[in-house]
């Protein structure tokens, strides 16, 4: 087995206590197009990419001509919450102590660049990290493999040379 040298973080939920406040927009996201989807069922599903959590909820035989304004919404209202985003106790200070240990630090999420920007300064640690990944960064959302592989890539490391931290099943690839 290879020597540990890098940690990669999902950011959503991980870092930042965020989760409620996706499962609360994209409720309001859905309501707003008439769709009654509860609010548990979102929330099993935060940590999905946004177009997978639209098509896990509404179904294929939903009006997809619907889907990007839905996006939107959600993203438009999580935006209205961006001021109240906390970090969760001790975050930067994980993040420092890996660093100081010589880990590469990767925050591996698939956030848009615009939420990824304030998840980081909530977190207050770029001095700690090495490289993020966004959602531009990858063809498919989490659970697919594409946001890990570009964190490996960014620092120059193998999938056993590191170690995933995240919060949810769809942080991490499976079939």
């Amino acid at each position: 087995m290879s020597p540990l040298r890098g940690i990669l973080f999902d950011v959503d939920g991980t870092l930042v206590d965020s989760t409620y406040f996706h499962t609360l927009t994209w409720w309001y996201a859905f309501r707003r197009f008439g769709h009654d989807v509860r609010m548990n069922e979102i929330h099993r599903r935060v940590g999905m990419g946004g177009q997978k959590i639209v098509e896990h909820l509404l179904g294929a035989e939903r009006d997809t001509a619907q889907d990007s304004e839905i996006l939107d919404t959600h993203a438009a209202v999580f935006s209205t919450f961006w001021p109240h985003l906390r970090p969760f106790d001790g975050a930067r200070d994980l993040l420092a102590r890996y660093e100081d240990a010589g880990l590469s630090v990767v925050l591996a999420s698939s956030a848009r660049e615009q939420d990824l920007s304030v998840l980081r300064s909530v977190i207050d640690a770029d001095a700690f990290v090495d490289a993020a990944t966004s959602s531009a960064d990858a063809e498919e959302p989490k659970p697919a493999p594409d946001i890990l592989v570009v964190a490996l890539k960014a620092t120059g490391l193998e999938a056993s040379e590191a170690l995933f931290v995240g919060d949810a099943v769809w942080d991490v690839p499976h079939r």
